[in-house]
């Protein structure tokens, strides 16, 4: 049983250097299985995910500061209606969740964590929502000005064990489920399923609890 790993960078021109980044983060992932005897990254949370991205960054070669201080404005404020009012933005001091940087880019990133069941047929407007929330953040971390912000979504997966079946069905319904996912809506799509953890149990809803999905959308 090999891994199944992958991912799908739609916006080459806002996220095309992190081709490196995803590479290591899915090697960052097989590296914690394998080390760990039997614990997966993406079972914790949106803290934890993060952390394994930042390290995965730093394999890269690049650099990244976690859970910073920063100063927010909420930009969902619609101007013309701000200017109407004569009213100023909220601005609050908040945390970034990342800041990432190699020699030629830089980026500050904003997260969110949610389970999705593989077999929800709401799938793709659940992670979607979940992504939406990791961009308004980043919005608020951009806060106007020309510093790059992209939203990433932590997704990782699960279904009941007992409506799937073997580890082979298992298998078969990743493989037909991975065109579907790799059309989400998002700049990026990222997929980590480690061979080791693939077909792991758990023990408290029977659920088999196969990896992860990652989304990345850049604030336009």
């Amino acid at each position: 049983m090999e891994s199944i790993t992958g991912y799908t960078i739609k916006n080459k021109k806002h996220l095309g250097h992190w081709n490196a980044l995803m590479e290591e983060w899915m090697l960052c992932i097989e590296r914690y299985c394998r080390l760990s005897n039997g614990d997966a990254p993406y079972w914790y949370t949106e803290r934890a995910n993060v952390g394994l991205l930042a390290g995965a960054a730093w394999r890269c070669g690049w650099i990244a500061l976690e859970e910073f201080q920063s100063e927010k404005i909420d930009v969902s404020t619609d101007e013309t209606t701000s200017k109407t009012n004569a009213a100023p933005k909220t601005t609050w001091n908040g945390r970034c969740d990342l800041w990432m940087a190699s020699e030629k880019s830089a980026e500050v990133v904003e997260a969110k964590f949610t389970w999705l069941n593989l077999l929800s047929k709401q799938l793709p407007e659940l992670a979607g929502a979940c992504l939406e929330l990791a961009l308004q953040d980043a919005a608020n971390t951009q806060a106007g000005t020309d510093v790059k912000a992209v939203g990433v979504a932590f997704l990782p997966i699960y279904a009941k064990a007992d409506q799937i079946g073997d580890e082979t069905a298992l298998t078969t319904l990743l493989h037909e489920t991975l065109p579907r996912l790799e059309t989400l809506p998002a700049d990026l799509v990222a997929w980590s399923f480690p061979k080791g953890l693939r077909a792991h149990v758990g023990e408290q809803y029977n659920n088999y609890l196969h990896g992860v999905l990652l989304l990345a959308e850049v604030v336009r």
